[in-house]
């Protein structure tokens, strides 16, 4: 295992329970609702992964240390999102899967420009850094955003990859989409 999960926030201890068993975080602590239990599962944290549903800031800048890395891949408008202008402003860098639509489509990237806590210049596309046309982290206690709008390129891309990895480990199996289950 390359990573646990050392902490999962939820409100609602149902909301994890509900994940089926093989994507459920091997280690989970519920903490309660609430700023307090949100600010407990990230201070101190390595990753902080924001997937949520909320339209205003679940992150509070201060929570997060040197060295961590935040991905926001939850959700967004382009008049809110997850991330707040602290986090955003903190960062040493800050990675879209695509700045285009990012600077259209996502609220919090949108804001963070507006209100001069980044400049579009300071934004890395990740297709830069896996070609290796911009570097990515440069030190251990760099602070990295990696906001996500979701493209479905990438998704395609990490599927292909996952298929291949388990062909050659002779793993999963093969069906084909027109016949019945």
């Amino acid at each position: 295992t390359l990573c646990s999960v050392n902490y999962f926030y939820s409100r609602e201890e149902e909301e994890w329970r509900g994940l089926a068993p093989a994507a459920r975080p091997r280690r989970v602590l519920v903490i309660g609702g609430g700023p307090a239990g949100v600010e407990a599962a990230c201070r101190g944290a390595d990753i902080v992964i924001l997937a949520t549903s909320q339209e205003r800031p679940v992150l509070d800048g201060d929570w997060v240390g040197p060295g961590t890395c935040v991905m926001a891949i939850g959700y967004h408008t382009p008049e809110s999102g997850e991330l707040d202008g602290k986090t955003l402003a903190k960062a040493d860098r800050v990675v879209c899967d695509d700045v285009a639509a990012n600077l259209v489509e996502s609220g919090d990237i949108i804001q963070a420009l507006r209100h001069g806590l980044k400049r579009r210049e300071e934004l890395i596309d990740l297709g830069r850094i896996v070609a290796g046309e911009a570097p990515g982290r440069l030190g251990e206690g760099e602070i990295t955003v990696y906001r996500s709008i979701g493209k479905a390129c990438q998704d395609l891309a990490v599927g292909l990859e996952a298929y291949r990895r388990a062909v050659a480990a002779g793993v999963g199996t093969e069906f084909a989409f027109d016949s019945p289950a």
